[in-house]
């Protein structure tokens, strides 16, 4: 992700929603948190995001496309912890060239046809933190690194 891009967090006041809030906050990304009640919600902008989606009562592409001020739904970057019916809105939410990262599915596994990564030039990166420490300790040792020096700058 790079900074200026806009980050999609569902989930975002459990506790991995509210650290890729703070991460992509700390990246320089705009944030939307997407949470189930108001309550959660104040958390995540305590937290860094700067608009919120109730996915309890809005509909997830269509408040994008509101927060968005009618430019259309163009999220850069989608984390999810959530899946279920969540992924397929958040995937539509995506704009041209999106990438959503699914990182559990407490509500459920999604599938995701082809076709719907194939007409906005999208992408699908699944990833799970524990296989970094037999595949890639090299990566997993520098994203901790640059995590703790994010930290400590944002004191």
């Amino acid at each position: 992700m790079e900074a200026g891009e806009t980050l999609l967090v569902l989930g975002a006041a459990g506790g991995v929603g509210l650290a890729a809030v703070e991460i992509g906050k700390s990246m320089g990304a705009r944030v939307i948190a997407a949470a189930s009640t108001p309550e959660k919600l104040a958390v995540a902008i305590e937290h860094g995001a700067g608009a919120t989606v109730d996915d309890s009562t809005d509909q997830l592409t269509d408040r994008v496309m509101a927060l968005t001020e009618g430019r259309g739904v163009d999220v850069d970057v989608c984390f999810d912890p959530v899946g279920g019916s969540l992924f397929d809105a958040a995937l539509s939410s995506l704009g041209w060239g999106g990438r959503i990262l699914p990182v559990g599915f407490v509500a459920g596994v999604p599938q995701i046809p082809a076709s719907r990564l194939l007409v906005k030039h999208r992408a699908a990166l699944g990833s799970s933190l524990r296989y970094f420490r037999w595949h890639a300790p090299h990566k997993l040792r520098r994203s901790v690194e640059e995590l703790y020096a994010g930290t400590a700058r944002a004191g």
